[in-house]
């Protein structure tokens, strides 16, 4: 008898993968901010809508684990205190890499100066605003996915560890 991958897993693992390649694509956005503004500023937007909907999607198959609304058993306190621990660390690492970046490119503007970036209206004061709030939209779209994939991961490992279906989502 062949072990088939459950429907469940299945849906939770493409739904990690295309908001893995969704939150890819959001921070490409925000480095070719400098090289390319116009593809940069209309990839953010798509890649931000579409990383949601990816998050939304996956909130869903894991019965909303991550922002528990009723009272949970043990298993599922385990889980959702897990995933949270996980999405801090997440969420320090993001904080960490976002200050570097910003730091960085304002010590590279302040003494390279405007004359020897690639596209002088790219550091102009409101395209400096949008760079950085590129750079914090994609650690707001980070944390709650990080969470829930942790969920969605874990939740996965125990389904195909008992051959059966713990958790399916409600449609």
């Amino acid at each position: 008898m062949a072990n088939t991958i459950p429907a469940s897993v299945s849906r939770r693992k493409r739904l990690v993968l295309t908001g893995d390649i969704f939150l890819g694509l959001a921070i490409v956005a925000a480095a070719l901010h400098f090289f390319a503004l116009g593809l940069s500023n209309l990839l953010w937007p798509i890649a931000g809508i579409a990383a949601t909907i990816c998050t939304t999607w996956l909130r869903q198959s894991i019965r909303r684990l991550d922002v528990p609304t009723t009272e949970m058993d043990e298993y599922e306190l385990r889980l959702h205190t897990d995933a949270r621990d996980q999405g801090l660390k997440t969420a320090v690492v993001t904080s960490i890499v976002l200050f570097l970046v910003a730091g960085a490119t304002a010590c590279g503007l302040r003494f390279l100066g405007a004359e020897q970036v690639a596209v002088e209206q790219a550091t102009s004061g409101a395209n400096i605003a949008i760079f950085f709030a590129k750079l914090i939209y994609i650690q707001l779209l980070w944390i709650p996915f990080a969470v829930a994939k942790e969920l969605a991961n874990k939740l996965n490992a125990d389904e195909l560890r008992s051959g059966c279906l713990l958790y399916t989502s409600p449609s």
